[in-house]
């Protein structure tokens, strides 16, 4: 398998931040029995280990290296994986980083100006981590402790403050209209043309808002009194 092999999430102890790394197992009776085999190394570029004993035959089972019983030479693992091939297993437990990666995608709203969703990939680098004890582990359920993450509503966050933005319209411009009744005043709201039907207000995320005035100019003749007015949205998403 192409998958490098990464130390465990799961730690030593509750107070202690060492991994314990990685678990290596043999069972000598078709996966009935376990016991820790220390005498391999990790392949760096792949899912897999090389046994780097001198004497394998001198690989046994716990309880024939405390009995010391006769049969030890026919029951080492040399001599199994020669004799019964079948029944000599190894278990790894390590770390693995998966080729599938957690994607967040913000439903389309009403306020978005079109009902044609656009797709924008952004990588978020470290954010986006899903580290778990799998099931299968042998770590699964022990009362060690394990730096187990879920950033998914991190991500949900993310995607939609960049929707925000990505939705956030801007308008600038001028506006000459005739005298108005009323004093329209600098930082004023300008949120619809009611004379020509046209509605100003723009999108801000999920809402919608409506251009400031930052500017007026008198247009004073003898024949006319109107002004011009300057209009522009504020920059900053989510400002209401």
């Amino acid at each position: 398998m192409p998958f490098k092999p990464q130390p465990c999430i799961t730690r030593l102890g509750a107070h202690k931040y060492s991994s314990v790394r990685y678990w290596l197992e043999w069972s000598w009776d078709g996966g009935t029995t376990w016991a820790q085999l220390k005498n391999a190394v990790l392949l760096p570029d792949r899912l897999g280990v090389w046994i780097n004993a001198e004497n394998m035959a001198g690989i046994v089972r716990p309880s024939q290296a405390a009995n010391d019983r006769p049969d030890q030479d026919l029951e080492n693992f040399f001599y199994l994986l020669a004799n019964s091939p079948a029944q000599v297993r190894l278990r790894l437990t390590c770390g693995i980083i998966l080729p599938i990666r957690r994607v967040v995608q913000p439903a389309v709203r009403p306020t978005a100006g079109t009902l044609f969703p656009t797709t924008l990939w952004y990588d978020a680098g470290a954010m986006g981590a899903d580290d778990y004890v799998a099931s299968s582990s042998r770590f699964y359920g022990s009362p060690l402790g394990s730096d187990e993450r879920d950033d998914t509503d991190e991500l949900a966050e993310l995607a939609a403050r960049i929707q925000d933005i990505s939705e956030t319209g801007l308008l600038e411009g001028q506006l000459p209209i005739e005298w108005p009744d009323e004093d329209i005043m600098l930082t004023d709201r300008i949120s619809r043309i009611d004379g020509l039907g046209y509605d100003l207000k723009l999108n801000a995320g999920n809402a919608k808002k409506a251009p400031r005035v930052i500017g007026r100019t008198l247009l004073l003749t003898h024949d006319t009194y109107s002004m011009a007015l300057k209009l522009e949205t504020d920059r900053g998403a989510g400002i209401v």
